[in-house]
This record gives C-alpha cells, sequence and structure tokens, in this order.
C-alpha cells in the first residue's frame, strides 16, 4: 500500500511491474495507522475504501 511495497515486489518479481499499482489515486501511499488513535486508523480505513472503489471501477471500465 506504500511505494515501497510495491518496489519490494518487484525488486523480487520484475515481470509483475505493470500489474503492480498503487491503491492511492495518484500514487500516494496508505498511512500507516499503527500506535495511533481511532481517527487515524478512520482515515486510513476511508482511504483504503477509496482505493479499493477507485480500482474496481477501473477494472470494470476494461471489461466493458
Amino acid at each position: 500500500m506504500t511505494a515501497g511495497h510495491r518496489q519490494a515486489i518487484v525488486d523480487h518479481w520484475p515481470d509483475a511491474a505493470g500489474r503492480t499499482k498503487l491503491l492511492m489515486a495518484g500514487g500516494g501511499d496508505v498511512a500507516d495507522p499503527i500506535g495511533g488513535p481511532l481517527e487515524v486508523y478512520r482515515r486510513c480505513s476511508e482511504q483504503i475504501a477509496t482505493g479499493v472503489r477507485s480500482h474496481a471501477e477501473q477494472i470494470a471500465a476494461e471489461l466493458v
């Protein structure tokens, strides 16, 4: 969910580069909520939900 996670995948499996994307539109990282208050976890959850929705819409559009 971060550029570092993506890079680790691509480093290990270079042929996955074209199929490996960040969750957030625009390439931003999902915030790490570890150790934060409940509101930080809520914001992280919203980021994940938004990213998943965006990718699902893109995939659905490609299937048409």
